[in-house]
């Protein structure tokens, strides 16, 4: 929020370039452009993990002979998870780390002065909606929001350092006090 002169404009020009993106076609193919990259990376690296987890979970099969266990030169893995299993599960955990993650840097840029109303948009949710207490992404980024809040109430307090918070599925993420102004800061 640094780079802008107050709020209001910072808030406009983030309402205005969302707006932008979703109503003109060549910006919404600008970012299924980028989406298309990512997730073709993400295709390309799930496929060759699933294998890798195939064989990690195999079996490798054995057998005694004379009183020695005997295992195969080449090994056939085909007692591990499947490959199109591991690959929905590996998919299935990314999209959760996903969600937490986007919690976690929508909860930052609100922290540094972004409207929630900009949050939501670039989310493609009201902000009703999106802060509602039946929206978990959104009581998660609740959540992170107050423990920054109460890191910042508290700047010189060694116990504010770490803030652990839970997220609606369990899962613990731990914010850390910047001791260094964040790299995208403004410094002038």
């Amino acid at each position: 929020m640094a780079r802008m002169e107050s709020q209001q404009k910072h808030t406009r020009d983030n309402m205005r370039v969302l707006a932008t993106i979703e109503n003109d076609d060549n910006y919404r193919k600008l970012m299924y452009n980028k989406v298309i990259e990512i997730l073709s990376q993400v295709d390309t690296m799930s496929i060759d993990l699933a294998e890798q987890l195939e064989a990690e979970t195999a079996v490798i099969p054995t057998r005694r002979e004379n009183g020695y266990i005997v295992i195969p030169l080449s090994p056939e893995y085909d007692n591990g998870l499947c490959r199109h299993v591991a690959q929905v599960l590996l998919i299935s955990e990314l999209k959760k780390a996903l969600d937490h993650e986007l919690a976690v840097v929508a909860a930052w840029a609100i922290h540094e002065g972004d409207s929630k109303n900009s949050v939501a948009k670039a989310m493609y949710k009201h902000p009703s909606d999106l802060f509602s207490k039946r929206n978990l992404i959104g009581s998660d980024i609740q959540r992170l929001c107050a423990a920054h809040d109460e890191m910042e109430a508290h700047p010189d307090d060694p116990a504010y350092d770490i803030i652990p918070v839970k997220l609606h599925d369990g899962f613990v993420y731990e914010i850390h006090r910047q001791k260094y102004p964040h790299p995208a800061a403004d410094l002038t």
